[in-house]
């Protein structure tokens, strides 16, 4: 990864104003999801920083954050199009001496699917992980890369939930005009809200 696609991956990162946000259900919901549908012990949505990997939802970790060059998930943003699968990380070089293979957690295996906005940056990945060797087949792939979208699709309602309050709040406090635009922006407000709760009780529901 250049340094150019690495500066715009971090300036659409801040954009979505995630890191160290506080844990939601409907992220949550989406990585418990994606743990029963891979059958693997752990699943994380991690943001990848600067220098470390963020959790913003986990099953199977404790921790909150790991530093970046020991992130699995550092280089599934490399292939922002492409899924990223490790079936073994004792006999993979980039993998064998890492800290979190020799130690805790024990990584083994791992698939993580990137979290692609604007068709371009990766913000991190949708992963799944276990202590053993392991394979995903073809329909549990497309389940894991169809559940990273999903987060996408929260991350970019967030994003849009908040510019929309930043707008309102630009308006004059008076004049009719200003009232009109801020009932439309409280309407399309409401109904990214709405749309935020559908798909929360949809991936309930799957």
């Amino acid at each position: 990864m250049t340094d150019a696609v690495e500066e715009a991956r971090l300036s659409a990162l801040s954009l979505y104003k995630i890191l160290d946000t506080a844990e939601e259900q409907v992220y949550d919901d989406l990585t418990k999801i994606a743990a029963y549908v891979a059958g693997k012990p752990m699943a994380l949505i991690s943001i990848i920083d600067k220098d470390r990997q963020w959790f913003k939802s986990r099953v199977g970790l404790d921790v909150s954050e790991t530093p970046r060059e020991y992130s699995f998930c550092a280089h599934a943003i490399k292939t922002p199009r492409m899924p990223f699968l490790v079936r073994d990380a004792q006999k993979d070089e980039r993998f064998a001496n890492n800290p979190f293979v020799t130690g805790e957690p024990n990584v083994r295996f791992y698939f993580g699917a990137p979290l692609l906005v604007d068709d371009k940056n990766a913000l991190g990945s949708l992963c799944v992980i276990d202590t053993k060797p392991r394979e995903l087949d073809l329909k549990q792939i497309e389940a894991l890369n169809a559940l990273s979208r999903q987060v996408v699709t929260m991350l970019q309602i967030r994003k849009d939930v908040m510019q929309l309050g930043a707008l309102i709040e630009k308006f004059p406090a008076k004049s009719s005009g200003a009232e009109q635009r801020m009932s439309e922006v409280d309407r399309l407000t409401q109904e990214l809200q709405d749309i935020l709760f559908k798909k929360q009780v949809t991936a309930k529901k799957n």
